[in-house]
């Protein structure tokens, strides 16, 4: 043990006389290439890698052409995170040899630390080129293409990477992910099982097989898996109830529920409210159970939320938009839940519908002009008795005092109502209201601003008209009926 303690000191001593020796040996103009790499390689034993760096420089004015030189600073610049730096010298080590394949894989690794991910695509490619073998390379030119988005290539290179090993729990879940992206549910299905099978603790495998399994409809076994991922869940953020949840069946429910509306900001107070460290939402946000899944019965319901102590100061929710444009809801889910706080967030509904259609145009559901779209559902609006009831309109959804009637009967005092042009420009005192509505304790969101505002062309200035007039009278009539003031008539 004394031996152990006691060679440290000697070991750096022992190097330290080198250094002064190796100094002695430059001033006598002996080999000085030669000794500044030597000099280099000290430095670095001792952690002092700026002067390493220096003196493998020293060495480099000796002999500019040496290659591994170079290597050898982008790899202590690395250790140091100075990225631009060591892409600097790797590419300079790349264009001496050109064949070294650790110079391209290190290069295309500070290139995704840089975020740079075509060129670092280009040259993990380069780098299997050069040694198609080595697992690492396949599973980051993998993760870069998955970054991309380019999930077919992503899928074709993570199962090259499980070829050359097979037991790395992320290149199965991450090729998971890209065949879900792809709606290639049964592939993502076997893919998650086998990333649970080499990891049974982590709650994002059972997240992702229990949508492949929702997906295709196996009801059945979708239950035990998000359940499972639920209790996960409350391990990890909650360990103070790791041994209490072994032990007890609470019955999960939810706390609250956002309910719409659609394109007004429920997904950023979704995630926002994640952040509180007395928040641990549903599995997925969008559980559409009280609209349009309610066939899927309460129990495949309630196994989206995290299993929490009936005293808890600790709560859950859900933010599904279809609720407020299915009457149904609001008299299904007081029956089961009557004391449910309810969020509203409204958006001035001539935004709400120019966004809803460019949504739609985006996923490849709308191929009208915007004009020709909303002349058409205006006229089929004033034509159909209760035209406001229909969930794919983007006008009818926008009519919004209609909409909430359902919700005001039966919640009358539990509803939470937001302007989300306020909630997009100052949001942290909207999300204090949120946090004082649900009764959880002060607490500083992480936020972004959110302009909502849009451009618009002059067609777009015509429909906004059209559609201005179209709401007046309504808006006017919500304000009356929710006491509130939204100001839409003026500039937001």
């Amino acid at each position: 043990m004394l031996d152990t303690f006691m060679c440290k000191p000697l070991q750096k001593r022992g190097i330290k006389l080198k250094l002064v020796l190796y100094r002695i040996g430059i001033k006598l103009h002996v080999a000085r290439s030669s000794l500044y790499f030597e000099i280099a390689k000290l430095y670095t034993e001792l952690g002092q890698l700026d002067s390493a760096i220096a003196a493998y420089r020293h060495h480099l004015q000796h002999n500019p052409k040496n290659a591994y030189t170079y290597h050898v600073i982008g790899d202590l610049l690395t250790q140091q995170q100075k990225w631009s730096e060591a892409e600097v010298a790797y590419r300079k080590a790349i264009e001496l040899n050109p064949d070294f394949f650790w110079s391209h894989q290190k290069l295309a690794d500070v290139l995704h630390q840089q975020q740079k991910w075509s060129e670092a695509e280009v040259v993990y490619r380069k780098a299997i080129e050069l040694n198609p073998k080595f697992f690492w390379s396949h599973q980051k030119l993998a993760d870069i293409l998955h970054q991309q988005q380019k999930w077919s290539e992503a899928e074709v290179v993570y199962r090259k990477a499980i070829e050359l090993n097979s037991e790395f729990f992320w290149s199965h879940q991450k090729l998971a992910d890209v065949l879900r992206q792809q709606k290639n549910w049964s592939e993502a299905e076997a893919a998650y099982r086998k990333a649970i099978a080499l990891d049974s603790d982590r709650f994002q495998s059972y997240v992702g097989l229990g949508e492949a399994l929702s997906q295709q409809e196996k009801l059945d076994e979708i239950v035990p898996v998000y359940k499972t991922a639920n209790r996960l869940r409350v391990k990890r953020h909650f360990p103070q109830l790791s041994s209490e949840i072994d032990r007890n069946c609470w019955q999960p429910r939810p706390n609250f529920i956002a309910i719409g509306c659609q394109k007004g900001g429920t997904t950023s107070l979704f995630y926002y409210l994640e952040q509180h460290p007395q928040v641990l939402l549903s599995v997925k946000k969008e559980i559409h159970f009280w609209s349009i899944e309610y066939e899927r019965g309460l129990e495949w319901y309630l196994s989206h939320f995290p299993p929490l102590p009936p005293d808890s100061s600790i709560i859950t929710g859900e933010a599904s938009t279809t609720y407020l444009n299915f009457p149904e809801s609001a008299e299904r889910l007081v029956k089961f839940f009557p004391d449910t706080p309810i969020i509203v967030l409204f958006r001035n509904p001539v935004d709400r519908a120019i966004s809803h259609y460019h949504h739609w145009v985006k996923i490849g559901l709308e191929s009208r002009s915007l004009e020709e779209a909303i002349e058409e559902q205006m006229s089929d609006f004033k034509i159909q008795a209760g035209g406001w009831n229909s969930s794919n309109s983007y006008v009818a959804r926008g009519v919004y005092v209609k909409l909430i009637e359902p919700w005001l009967e039966r919640f009358q005092d539990k509803i939470l109502i937001l302007s989300s042009e306020s909630f997009y420009r100052d949001t942290d005192r909207e999300l204090d209201r949120v946090r004082q509505f649900l009764n959880l304790p002060p607490f500083t969101f992480k936020t972004q601003k959110i302009y909502n505002s849009g451009s618009y062309s002059l067609e777009n200035m015509k429909i906004r008209e059209r559609l201005e007039r179209f709401y007046e009278p309504y808006n006017r009539e919500l304000e009356t009926l929710l006491n509130f003031s939204f100001n839409w008539d003026r500039s937001t």
